[in-house]
């Protein structure tokens, strides 16, 4: 894993996304800590779609954590529509 601060990595930013897409790590630094990390990306087509399952558990993990508003759905989009979203 190289380390490159923000100067260097500025001064060098297609040698370090060459390191990167070449498989390496590259970490760059702010102040000596670790401030951003490259590594390779990975093709579009390669990337795997989530399953159902695990999409349809992230939407019932983010409507519980909205609160309810005790309102109709009619009421709400009245409401929102009166705000100008």
């Amino acid at each position: 894993m190289a380390r490159y601060s923000v100067v260097e990595a500025k001064n060098n930013l297609s040698a370090l996304i060459d390191a990167a897409q070449a498989g390496e790590e590259v970490v760059i630094t702010r102040h000596g800590k670790p401030a951003a990390r490259m590594v390779p990306s990975r093709a579009p087509e390669e990337a795997e779609p989530p399953s159902m399952a695990v999409v349809l558990d992230e939407l019932r993990q983010l409507r519980a954590s909205v609160p309810a508003t005790g309102l109709s759905r009619a009421a709400l989009i009245r409401q929102l529509r009166d705000e100008g979203y």
